[in-house]
This record gives C-alpha cells, structure tokens and sequence, in this order.
C-alpha cells in the first residue's frame, strides 16, 4: 500500500475531516487531509526528507497516528491503532483520504492532534455517525484537543438486556398497582 504523499492543491490547507463509525468490535475513521499531511510527516519525522520510498512515509503514518490519534472506551482505556488504508477519490486530487482503523468498542472520547505541529490555525472536524442518533458534530484546533462523545455508543446487543429488564418492571408495577386496588377494595 503506498500513500500519495505529494497530491497537489485542494480545500482549506488548515482544515481536517474525519468521519467517526463504531462498527461491531473496532472503530472506522475515514480522514480527508490537505497536501499539508506530508509536511506534518516530515517534521514528525525529520529522517523523510531524504526517504526515496513511500514505505517510509506509510511507516511514519502509521507512528504519527498512534501519537496523535487517541481513541479511548468508556473505561478510559486506548484503543489499539490496527491499520490504515488510502482511499482514491477523483473529486478531490489535492488531498488524502485515508480510512483508519482502531480495535475496541464502546468509544468514549477522542484526542486528535493531527497536523498541529504544521499550523496553530489547525481545525479539524469530526462527524460521530450513529446508527440510533443524529451524527454528531466536534472539532478539536490547538486549544481544544479532545472531546467527549455526548452519547456513548451503545452496543446493539445491550438492547436485549435493557428491553426485557424494562418489560419485566413495568408488569411488576402493573401487577402492584392491580392489587392495591383489590386491597384498597377489601378494606372499604
């Protein structure tokens, strides 16, 4: 896999995108970076200057995300960064589109520092996507590094506990109230 690391021009160079999925058992994040991902590289990794591959610069990838990139569960415990993959868009020829992928579940909060060492005026915006909940919107730039989800993802299987557990007392306080009644009935 090599990463085209010298795209010409495109959007907004102090502008990021990542759009954030919690899958089943790891988390999706689809990033769209300006050409200004390679200099951030470069002064990550002062040895790229003279790399002559993209093996090189895919290996600083990888290290540069696992340092800026922090996904943490709902036990404030690291998800562990388990690949990444460019991803070719036409449209868009003067950017990266790179999908990342973290294992782990339950995510919770998210630290992205990604390319602050280039600019100050770093913003970069992440969309949560939920499959029970309107997206939700973030941004972290040199002041505001991390935030927390509003809603934490819920694994669909937990919907099996908290359904029946919901049923079960709503009989209970049916059947409470039915024999009140009756009681309050045989006292009069």
């Amino acid at each position: 896999m090599t990463i085209s690391f010298d795209k010409g021009y495109g959007h907004d160079v102090n502008i990021a995108f990542f759009k954030i999925e919690q899958k089943e058992t790891f988390v999706e994040i689809n990033a769209s970076f300006s050409f200004t991902l390679r200099n951030a590289l470069q002064k990550f990794s002062p040895s790229l200057k003279n790399a002559t591959t993209k093996q090189a610069y895919n290996d600083a990838f990888f290290k540069y995300v696992k340092v800026n990139l922090i996904l943490l569960d709902d036990n404030e415990q690291k998800m562990e960064l388990e690949s990444f993959k460019e991803l070719f868009d036409a449209e868009h020829s003067g950017q990266d589109n790179i999908r990342i992928i973290f294992n782990g579940s339950n995510l919770a909060r998210i630290k992205n520092t990604l390319i602050f060492n280039v600019s100050p005026k770093q913003t970069n915006y992440h969309t949560v996507v939920s499959k029970n909940k309107e997206d939700q919107i973030f941004t972290t730039n040199i002041n505001n590094t991390s935030f927390y989800l509003e809603t934490r993802f819920v694994n669909n299987y937990s919907y099996f506990i908290y359904v029946p557990i919901t049923i079960l007392l709503l009989l209970m306080i049916l059947f409470f109230l039915t024999n009140l009644n009756k009681f309050q009935k045989k006292q009069q």
